[in-house]
């Protein structure tokens, strides 16, 4: 599991995701030994804080195949402000697409 852990973190190195409100970027897929998460940051681009921000994950398997699905939640990220976000996932994995970022 860790070869493709590498392999997925190598796939998220240069990501960078820009919605209106919200950058995501620095993506990368680590694993405390007990599970792996999708981690990154999480800009606010507005002038406003954001009360809430959820960055939501496609989890896949070597075939293709969607095995689940993981999000991270941040609260109260002001104007400016970077969020390091991580995205828990209890499944095996070989690949993982950001797939939704809501703020508000």
């Amino acid at each position: 599991m860790l070869k493709m852990l590498a392999l997925a973190a190598a796939l998220f190195a240069t990501t960078s995701i820009a919605t209106e409100k919200v950058t995501v970027s620095d993506l990368q897929v680590t694993n405390n030994g007990a599970y792996a998460s999708v981690e990154g940051l999480a800009l606010n681009n507005t002038q406003t804080t954001l009360r809430n921000v959820f960055v939501k994950f496609k989890l896949y398997n070597s075939s293709g195949q969607i095995v689940g699905n993981t999000i991270a939640h941040g609260q109260d990220i002001g104007p400016g402000e970077t969020w390091k976000f991580s995205a828990p996932a209890t499944g095996e994995f070989t690949e993982a697409e950001l797939s939704q970022v809501q703020a508000f």
